[in-house]
């Protein structure tokens, strides 16, 4: 998949998007969902995304980098995102893909570095 179009199965044509949101919500074990039980015995507990409260996200937009504050502050508010003065930050109008990946990957996406083997720098 890296660096391969990514087609929509309908037209045939590259997916395309106005918004990147790459957001790192904490994830936690949740103990009252188990997703795999061995010989009577929970083995992989549900994971909790916890989008609610705020944390640190990073737009791409426009062929710019954005580093924003999300924002949710209960479990059925909207989403919301702030620049780093907290004036609220519009997305381009169009589709936005978001990406939602546990908190460890945040200092992977605010490296400058290129990624080991390739790949674009800051963007995990």
């Amino acid at each position: 998949m890296d660096f391969e179009e990514h087609l929509d199965a309908n037209t045939e044509e590259q997916v395309t998007v106005s918004n990147v949101i790459y957001m790192t919500p904490y994830h936690v074990n949740d103990a009252n969902i188990c997703e795999q039980i061995n010989n009577g015995v929970c083995a992989a507990l549900s994971i909790e995304i916890q989008l609610w409260g705020n944390g640190p996200a990073v737009v791409f937009r426009d062929g710019q980098r954005y580093d924003v504050t999300w924002q949710r502050i209960g479990r059925n508010d909207q989403l919301t995102f702030t620049d780093a003065q907290g004036n609220p930050f519009p997305l381009q109008i169009g589709q936005s893909w978001v990406q939602v990946v546990p908190e460890l990957s945040r200092q992977c996406c605010r490296s400058s570095a290129p990624r080991p083997g390739g790949g674009l720098p800051g963007f995990c």
